[in-house]
């Protein structure tokens, strides 16, 4: 065999190795706001980790979610930390929900948190680059971008009507 197990979450099924002897998930949200999204919905209380502890608990086999996730994180955040911005942890506090894994700087870094939890990951959910996907557009429209563009096209304007 090679290890996997059939794992089926509500209507989705998927094939994932777990190394618990008891059966039991520990799966682990990392990344940007699409896991960490309480700050963004009408009922914080239904954020991805919320939904994903209720479909887990109907399994009865003690599943524990973890979530080092940060809205607003790109892809070097999930290497190298960041720290969550005010709004966020005030949502968190205001809804009773834990707080972010955060050192003494209220910096997160999700690599050394993962490799630091006494229950190790069984899954793990990556969700990141969009940040870092809409700095890059945002960019492409900075004033610089704009005038080297407008120059560009009367250069070309010009040379046409020679």
């Amino acid at each position: 065999g090679t290890g996997l197990q059939s794992v089926e979450i509500g209507d989705h099924r998927t094939d994932a190795k777990n190394t618990r002897p008891d059966g039991a998930y520990h799966v682990v949200l990392a990344g940007d706001s699409v896991l960490d999204n309480q700050f963004w919905l009408c009922n914080p209380r239904w954020d991805v980790r919320q939904l994903l502890e209720w479909r887990l608990s109907k399994r009865n086999r003690g599943d524990k979610v973890s979530i080092v996730a940060v809205d607003e994180s790109r892809i070097s955040n999930v290497l190298n930390g960041i720290r969550p911005k005010p709004q966020y942890t005030f949502t968190r506090k205001m809804c009773c929900m834990d707080g972010y894994p955060t050192d003494e700087f209220n910096t997160v870094y999700p690599l050394h948190v993962l490799s630091n939890m006494r229950s190790p990951p069984t899954h793990l959910v990556l969700s990141i680059g969009g940040n870092d996907a809409r700095a890059a557009f945002l960019q492409s429209f900075s004033a610089e971008g704009i005038y080297e563009s407008s120059n560009y096209n009367q250069t070309t304007l010009n040379e046409r009507q020679e």
